[in-house]
């Protein structure tokens, strides 16, 4: 939506849906995230969609599957892991991690999120995932790769989490 003042000055906002999907990964074979799936689904349940939402200025909606709403061949079904505090946090202490303390050092839990561009929405992107996963008491460092590097380190598992997306060029979920 546009500022109520810019539309009375006379802006007019043109938009049009794109099918882009953006997702953070999680390196299933990384040692902490890989077998811990009460771990898995404690960060997604404290990633705060509404505040994601808002970051955007209110210009994605929510796709809790891999298909974007509107693509034929899409299955609707409720995300059983949207932002819900209490459940992350009850998550994560049934994942061994209460409070985000790691039972095996007495400290916070520590993860990385790697990002494939330093842009400033990247930074910022990542600062705000950073903050949601504060809030039940797991700390995100980012790493900031150039593409090519981050492919790699992607493709050769050397991330835990990482930030990638796709774009449909038709409305076929076989896309």
């Amino acid at each position: 939506s546009i500022d109520p003042a810019l539309e009375k000055a006379g802006v007019t906002l043109h938009s049009i849906p794109t099918m882009e999907v953006l997702h953070l990964g999680i390196n299933m074979k990384d040692p902490v995230l890989g077998p811990n799936r009460k771990l898995r689904q404690a960060l997604n349940a404290a990633f705060d969609y509404p505040a994601w939402e808002k970051f955007y200025n209110g210009r994605i909606i929510p796709c809790p599957t891999p298909v974007p709403p509107g693509v034929d061949g899409r299955l609707e079904r409720p995300f059983p892991y949207a932002f819900d505090l209490a459940k992350a946090k009850r998550l994560l202490a049934e994942a061994g991690y209460p409070g985000g303390i790691d039972p095996k050092t007495g400290r916070r839990l520590v993860l990385t999120l790697s990002i494939g561009r330093a842009s400033q929405e990247s930074r910022e992107a990542g600062e705000l995932t950073a903050a949601f996963y504060e809030k039940i008491g797991v700390k995100l460092e980012l790493a900031f790769m150039t593409w090519d590097a981050f492919l790699k380190a992607t493709r050769e598992g050397r991330v835990q989490l990482f930030r990638m997306g796709w774009v449909g060029d038709y409305p076929d979920a076989q896309n």
